[in-house]
């Protein structure tokens, strides 16, 4: 006689892919905070809140006491401007209302990869870009503080009870 003998099928599981709304260009910025795409200080980046509800997350390092400036500029729409600790919390919250531009500063208070939000409140949203700019002071430069010389003490040879200096 004849068994039969199953073949197992890999069913393949389906990923996402992500697809731009129709009328928005395509986007490249992340959309959390732990998807917050890289950026580097001293350069312009253009990206777009499209459609209703998205928002844009940025990150870059930062090292103790460095300056941070963040610039929101060419703005289509009422966007809002936030600064986030490496540890997910909100440090400034920059709120101009219509299309005028936002900076926020903040001087670190630790290392770390510090995320930049941008968010239109109320929904708002462009299928043009906008634009931001991350500034960064120098990272503070480490300096020597010498050790004072000791200066010659006649005195000490006078360290416990039995040798004490007579002072008078």
């Amino acid at each position: 006689t004849h068994t039969p003998t199953r073949t197992p099928t890999i069913t393949p599981t389906p990923t996402h892919t992500p697809t731009t709304a129709p009328g928005c260009p395509g986007d490249y910025a992340g959309d959390t905070f732990a998807a917050a795409t890289d950026i580097i200080a001293d350069n312009e980046y253009t990206a777009y809140l499209c459609p209703s509800g998205d928002e844009d997350w940025f990150k870059f390092n930062v090292m103790t006491d460095q300056q941070i400036t963040l610039q929101l500029y060419d703005l289509p729409a009422d966007y809002d401007l936030q600064l986030y600790s490496p540890a997910n919390i909100m440090l400034v919250d920059g709120q101009q209302s219509g299309t005028t531009g936002e900076q926020v500063f903040h001087k670190a208070t630790t290392d770390g990869a510090y995320r930049a939000r941008v968010y239109g409140p109320s929904g708002a949203a462009s299928a043009t870009g906008y634009k931001l700019r991350l500034l960064l002071s120098d990272p503070p430069t480490p300096t020597h503080t010498p050790t004072p010389a000791c200066v010659p003490d006649d005195y000490e040879a006078n360290d416990d009870a039995d040798h004490a200096y007579n002072m008078g």
